[in-house]
């Protein structure tokens, strides 16, 4: 039973007589009393459109429900991305290492190559100029060789000459 139904304006007015109030006060805090109650009180129309309500909510919930679980599987997705991702970053990482370990050694082998051709350029340097000593050297020589030698034609030609008038 509702509780408009259940409450009785005349009987409430009769019974504030019967404690002593008067017949204007008595009904005049009946009508009161049923206008609150009645304001409280859901009819079946309200109730019709609140069961539409909560139909239509019902409908919302399952769509969040789905999207929710959509995005929750959008979520794992990107877990795994993001846990994949790491592990790339890390062997781009460790790959970065090793590629610097590697410069590092280059750089130290271009520095010793260079070392090693600046010394190379220097002991060649140094054999040019040996190598002009030597050729001076066997070249006085050469001038020596050919001075004395012109000088032992010169000695001979002069004997074959006195041979050649002594015949």
């Amino acid at each position: 039973m509702d509780a408009a139904a259940a409450f009785n304006p005349l009987a409430a007015a009769r019974r504030f007589r019967e404690v002593g109030f008067d017949e204007a006060q008595a009904e005049a805090i009946a009508s009161e009393m049923r206008e609150a109650v009645m304001e409280g009180v859901a009819t079946r129309e309200d109730i019709a459109g609140l069961k539409t309500d909560v139909s239509g909510l019902k409908t919302e919930i399952a769509g969040l429900d789905a999207r929710v679980e959509a995005a929750t599987a959008d979520i794992s997705a990107l877990k795994a991305d993001v846990a994949e991702l790491k592990a790339d970053s890390a062997e781009l990482k460790a790959d970065v290492a090793t590629l610097k370990a590697d410069v590092a050694t280059l750089k130290a082998d271009v520095a010793e190559l260079k070392a090693d051709n600046a010394e190379i350029k220097m002991e060649i340097a140094g054999f040019k100029g040996e190598m002009a000593q030597l050729e001076a050297r066997v070249e006085a020589r050469i001038e020596r060789a050919v001075n004395r030698l012109m000088l032992a034609i010169f000695g001979a030609t002069t004997v074959i000459v006195a041979v050649v008038e002594l015949l």
